[in-house]
C-alpha cells in the first residue's frame, strides 16, 4: 500500500513537471494553442495585514526601465532554420531507458542514488515521464500530419490572432492616447493584422500538406511578434489609465483639503489629515513611477517587437506598472478612510432630551366607610283569637 502510494505521488510529480517545463517548449509552438498568453500578476493585490506598507520603501522602486536595445544593423540576422514540431513518418513506441531525455532530467534534479535504493518503484516515474511525452507528441502529430485537421487548426488561430488585435486597435482608440502617437500605434497592429491576412489566403488556397505545413513553420515565427505587440498595446492603455487616475486623485485631494480646512478640531479631523497625507504621498509615487514610461513604450520599434528584443523592456514596465497600481490603489484607499473621517467630524450631534420630572402624585384620604343602616325589627306575632264555644 505505501510503495503505490508513492508510487501515485511520484506520477503526479511527473506530470507537473513535464507539464511546466517539457512542455512549455511544445504549446508555445502547438497549432492547437493561439499563444496568446501571460499576464503579469498583481491585479488582486491585498493590503497586509500588519498595516500600510508602501512600496516606494522597497529597493528600485523608482528606477526607470531600460529600453530595450536595438539590433545592430551592420549584422546580418541569423538564418531561421525552422524544424517540425513532429516528424510524420512511422510512430516508434518509446521506451523507458535510464538516459531517455525526460527521465533523465526528471532523475538528475529529484532523485539521488539513495533515495533510488529506497524508492524500488522508480521505474514507473520515469515510465510515465516517457509515456506522457509519447502521448503529447502523438496528439500533436495527429493534427500537423493531416490535411483536414491542419487546415482547421491554422484558420481558427489566424482569426483567433486578427480578432484579438483588432480588439487593442479599439483599446487604443478608447485610451486618451494623442492622436499621433495613436495612429503609430495603430500602423503596427494594421499592419500585423495585413500579415495574418494575407497568410490566411494563402492558407486557404493550399491543396497539400506540404504546403499546409510550409504555412505553419511561417505562423509560427510571428507568434513572438503577436505577444509582444499585445502586451506592448496592454501596457499603454495601462499606463494612460493610471496616468487619468493620478489626476483623478489630485483634484480629489484638493476637494478634501478644503473640506478639512472648514472642520472643527478635534480627533476626526486630524484622522483625516493623517489619511489624506497618506493618499498624496501614494499618488507621487505612482505618478513619479508612470510619467516616463510613455516614452519608453513608444520609443519600442516594429522592428524590436518582431525579432523579439523589446521583450526585456516590456518585463521591466510590467514591474513598474505592478508598483504604481499599487500606489493607486492605496491612495484610493486612504481617501476612502480621510472622507469617512471628515464625515464624522462635520456631523451635528444629536442633542439630548433633558428628562423632565413628573409629580408625584398626592395621596387622597381614604373615604370613611358609612354606617350600615339598623335592620328593622322583625314584628311580633299576632294572638291567635279563641274559638268561640258552640251552643248546645
Amino acid at each position: 500500500m505505501k510503495n503505490r502510494r508513492m508510487q501515485a505521488a511520484a506520477a503526479i510529480l511527473a506530470a507537473a513537471l513535464l507539464a511546466t517545463a517539457g512542455l512549455t517548449g511544445v504549446s508555445a509552438h502547438d497549432p492547437r494553442h493561439g499563444g496568446t498568453g501571460s499576464g503579469f500578476p498583481g491585479s488582486s493585490a491585498k493590503p497586509l495585514p500588519t498595516g500600510w506598507v508602501w512600496p516606494s520603501g522597497l529597493p528600485n522602486h523608482h528606477k526607470s526601465p531600460e529600453p530595450s536595445k536595438s539590433s545592430d544593423p551592420s549584422k546580418a540576422p541569423k538564418p531561421q532554420h525552422p524544424t517540425p514540431p513532429v516528424v510524420c513518418g512511422p510512430v516508434v513506441t518509446p521506451t523507458a531507458s535510464p538516459t531517455s531525455g525526460s527521465a533523465a532530467a526528471v532523475k538528475g534534479l529529484f532523485v539521488s542514488a539513495a533515495f533510488e535504493r529506497k524508492v524500488p518503484g522508480f521505474g514507473f516515474l520515469e515510465q510515465r515521464v516517457v509515456q506522457l511525452k509519447g502521448q503529447a507528441d502523438e496528439s500533436l502529430r495527429k493534427i500537423y500530419c493531416a490535411q483536414a485537421p491542419l487546415l482547421k487548426t491554422l484558420d481558427t488561430q489566424i482569426a483567433g490572432r486578427i480578432k484579438t488585435l483588432q480588439s487593442d486597435v479599439k483599446s487604443i482608440g478608447s485610451s486618451g492616447l494623442g492622436s499621433a502617437d495613436q495612429a503609430t500605434v495603430d500602423g503596427v497592429l494594421n499592419g500585423l493584422i495585413a500579415d495574418l491576412q494575407a497568410l490566411k489566403v494563402k492558407v486557404d488556397g493550399e491543396t497539400t500538406l506540404a504546403g499546409l505545413q510550409t504555412d505553419y513553420q511561417t505562423l509560427k515565427p510571428m507568434g513572438t511578434e503577436f505577444k509582444l505587440v499585445h502586451l506592448w498595446v496592454r501596457d499603454l492603455v495601462t499606463t494612460e489609465k493610471l496616468i487619468a487616475a493620478g489626476v483623478s486623485l489630485t483634484t480629489l485631494a484638493t476637494k478634501l483639503d478644503g473640506e478639512i480646512a472648514g472642520l472643527p478640531a478635534g480627533p476626526d479631523t486630524e484622522d483625516a489629515k493623517i489619511f489624506l497625507a497618506r493618499m498624496k504621498t501614494a499618488a507621487a509615487d505612482a505618478a513619479a513611477l508612470v510619467a516616463p514610461l510613455p516614452a519608453i513604450l513608444l520609443a519600442i520599434t516594429p522592428a524590436q517587437l518582431a525579432d523579439g528584443s523589446a521583450a526585456s523592456t516590456l518585463s521591466s514596465v510590467n514591474v513598474k506598472l505592478f508598483f504604481a497600481s499599487w500606489d493607486v490603489r492605496l491612495a484610493r484607499w486612504a481617501s476612502e478612510w480621510a472622507q469617512k473621517e471628515i464625515k464624522d467630524a462635520g456631523a451635528t450631534p444629536t442633542p439630548v432630551a433633558t428628562p423632565t420630572t413628573t409629580a408625584t402624585p398626592e395621596v387622597t384620604a381614604t373615604p370613611e366607610p358609612t354606617a350600615t343602616p339598623d335592620q328593622t325589627a322583625t314584628p311580633e306575632p299576632t294572638a291567635t283569637p279563641e274559638p268561640t264555644a258552640t251552643p248546645v
